[in-house]
This record gives structure tokens, C-alpha cells and sequence, in this order.
């Protein structure tokens, strides 16, 4: 992401900071029981699971721990200053990036991105997919053998209907579901998810 861009997006959730710190409990209704749901069903003993771009205050992170008994929760924000206050003490919250992850590989049994990837905008759509495909491929890097992705991520339904955004307030670049299938399937790093 370049440096201009980097810099939109930290503006953009530092100023956004005062509505994500409020958040907890079910924050997408339609979308967060799900999450849960197939955690617990999936659960092994003493799992590892990242967020990245937790949604500041690590709401679904605190909400996972609240209804099973995983200790291991972290919480990966590119503006961490700005979060310091988790909605739960026992939250890592660690500075990064969704490009360059600040972990070991095949560290978590689980990794969840909810609505991160049309946040990494780049100066085309083409830089755009590029940054999603980074980013995914981070994603693969630190999951563990047999663990789970579990994307959340608003999308076009079809490539015609293209949106892109780089405004004071809108820093966008949608994808469709076969891109980000794609990206899942693809990036070659001999993890493969269908």
C-alpha cells in the first residue's frame, strides 16, 4: 500500500475510533452468530485466533471469549494508539498491518478479516487486487495447518459493477466472491481453501 494510501486509512480509523470503541456484544447480528457458532463447533484444545483490524476495541475477540473458554485472542489494528482500551483486559492488541503481519508462521488455529479487504486501497484497481491478494497470502502465511480463514467482507456481485473510493471519508476498492475465492485458492503457497 503506499504511503499516501497508509496514511488515508489511519486518518480514516482514527477519526471513526470514537464509534468502534463503544462496540460489544452483537455488533452484526445477521453475521457474528455465525462466526461464533462455527468457532465453537470447530473449537480444538487451547486454540490461537487472530483478528486483523479487530474493529478497534476487539469486540468479536471479547465476544468469542465470553461464550467458549479460548485464552489465546489477538488483536492485530494498524492504528493500535487509538485502541489501547480493549473491551476485554485479556485481548492482545498488537500494531501491524494486514500486508505484513507481525507473526510467526502457522501461528493460529484461527484468523478472522471482517471487512478489511476493501480497506486496502492502492492508486488502481489493479493495486487494489494486488493488496487484497497480499493480504490473503498473509492470512495463509500464519494459519496453521488445518486452521480456518473466516472472512466478513462487503463485495460487488458482479466485476461490471466496480466501486472504487478514495475520498476524505471513503477509502474503498470492492471485490467480487470469485476474486476473493480466487485469492484464497491461488496464492501459492501450497495452502489451499475452498
Amino acid at each position: 500500500m503506499s504511503t499516501f494510501v497508509m496514511r488515508k486509512v489511519k486518518e480514516h480509523f482514527t477519526e471513526a475510533s470514537g464509534e468502534y470503541a463503544t462496540r460489544k456484544g452483537y455488533v452484526h447480528p445477521e453475521h457474528d452468530p455465525f462466526i461464533l457458532n462455527f468457532i465453537k463447533d470447530t473449537c480444538t484444545e487451547d486454540p490461537k485466533v487472530l483478528e486483523v483490524g479487530g474493529e478497534g476495541n476487539g469486540y468479536m475477540l471479547d465476544f468469542i471469549a465470553s461464550e467458549t473458554d479460548i485464552k489465546h485472542l489477538y488483536n492485530c489494528e494498524i492504528v493500535p494508539e487509538v485502541y489501547k482500551k480493549q473491551v476485554n483486559k485479556d485481548i492482545n492488541l498488537i500494531g501491524g498491518n494486514a500486508l505484513n503481519l507481525p507473526f510467526k508462521s502457522n501461528s493460529f488455529d484461527y484468523v478472522i478479516i471482517k471487512n478489511l479487504l476493501h480497506h486496502l486501497v492502492g492508486r488502481t484497481g489493479r493495486e487494489s487486487k494486488d493488496n487484497a491478494r497480499r493480504a490473503i497470502k498473509e492470512l495463509k502465511r500464519v494459519i496453521k495447518d488445518g486452521g480456518y480463514i473466516i472472512i466478513l467482507e462487503q463485495y460487488n456481485r458482479h466485476e461490471f459493477f466496480k466501486s472504487f473510493g478514495l475520498g476524505k471519508y471513503v477509502i474503498v476498492s470492492f471485490l467480487t466472491p470469485n476474486e476473493i475465492r480466487k485469492f484464497l485458492t491461488g496464492a501459492g503457497d501450497g495452502k489451499s481453501f475452498g
